[in-house]
């Protein structure tokens, strides 16, 4: 008895430990290269509404794709606020003080569009955590 429990106990963890056949059906098909992830990403740009917008395509973040960058009239315009901005009001070393009492911190309204970079945004002239969007 103890070994014909032993004999499937044995049998249980063998088939356990074996991995399933991988066919080609199972495979990711919807999977990218990096070239066509680019390619995708430029085919949705509009590039003359981008440029008559006073913007430019350029590769953004980790991966490089390509994104129409377009900078904001009130560009580097202190701010307590996103509200005071066409963008976000963010942080600046050189003028933000971070220990400045709640509705008291000032930062700079965002350059442009772009979403990349390490950066913390104002709220109501508090600092808010900081991020790092890649």
């Amino acid at each position: 008895m103890q070994k014909l429990l032993f004999s499937l106990l044995s049998l249980t963890m063998i088939v356990a430990c074996s991995t399933a056949e991988v066919t080609e059906d199972d495979t990711a098909s919807d999977t990218k290269t990096m070239e066509e992830m680019r390619e995708d990403a430029w085919a949705k740009i509009d590039k003359e509404a981008c440029l008559e917008n006073g913007g430019e395509v350029r590769a953004e973040g980790m991966l490089g794709l390509p994104m129409c960058v377009i900078p904001y009239g009130d560009a580097s315009t202190v701010c307590t606020d996103g509200g005071d901005c066409e963008g976000e009001c963010r942080a600046d070393d050189r003028m933000t003080d971070y220990n400045a009492a709640p509705g008291e911190a000032k930062g700079i309204c965002q350059v442009n569009n772009s979403p990349f970079g390490c950066y913390a945004t104002i709220t109501n002239g508090s600092v808010d955590p900081a991020i790092c969007v890649d």
